[in-house]
């Protein structure tokens, strides 16, 4: 190995070193950097009439920041892309916990009535959850680019600490499908099948 080679190579190692190290460990989320709709008082009031279907019930608050994402094979395939602040609350037994990850919608149909259907995949440092058939009645705004919604958010299953879960979920969403970021409120309770 030349002078030249072990000279670029020892200048270059501290710094894979620290860009690995900085990429493996999970986002720092603080209190500054919390949506205020992820309060303990919002969410329980949002699922107050969804009723307890299981075991070690949970209410989690979400906020996403969906951009349109066109899909590499299908054009006709819509699907959006965001940062997603997870909250899932205090309920005694377990403490309050902030995540923050990446979640992924997809329109997988459209209902008689014309709602569309949608699936989420919420990716966290520690584990993920999924929707399937989420019913999002979208109603135009004077923008043409902008749709807001009222959605019912069907949780599915999860992996790592949310394995198991599965409920219901409400909430609000403004999407941007010319390119901007929009923005997705959801609060529900989830639970471990009985």
């Amino acid at each position: 190995m030349s002078t030249t080679t072990r000279l670029l190579f020892g200048a270059l190692l501290p710094l894979v070193a620290a860009c690995s190290n900085a990429a493996a460990a999970p986002p720092s989320v603080t209190a500054a950097s919390v949506d205020p709709a992820l309060s303990r008082e919002k969410a329980i009031a949002a699922v107050a009439a969804i009723p307890e279907t299981g075991t070690d019930c949970r209410v989690i608050g979400l906020v996403g920041e969906p951009i349109a994402a066109p899909h590499v094979d299908n054009d006709a395939l819509q699907q959006t892309i965001g940062l997603t602040h997870l909250v899932v609350f205090a309920d005694g037994s377990q403490p309050e916990r902030r995540l923050e990850g990446t979640t992924l919608a997809t329109v997988i149909g459209k209902k008689p009535t014309g709602e569309l259907l949608t699936d989420h995949n919420m990716a966290f440092s520690e584990g993920s959850l999924r929707t399937h058939n989420d019913i999002v009645p979208v109603q135009p705004t004077a923008d043409k680019c902008i749709v807001t919604s009222h959605v019912t958010v069907s949780f599915k299953d999860g992996t790592g600490a949310f394995a198991g879960l599965s409920g219901t979920g409400v909430g609000d969403a403004s999407l941007d499908f010319c390119g901007g970021v929009g923005r997705a409120v959801v609060y529900a309770r989830v639970c471990k099948a009985k």
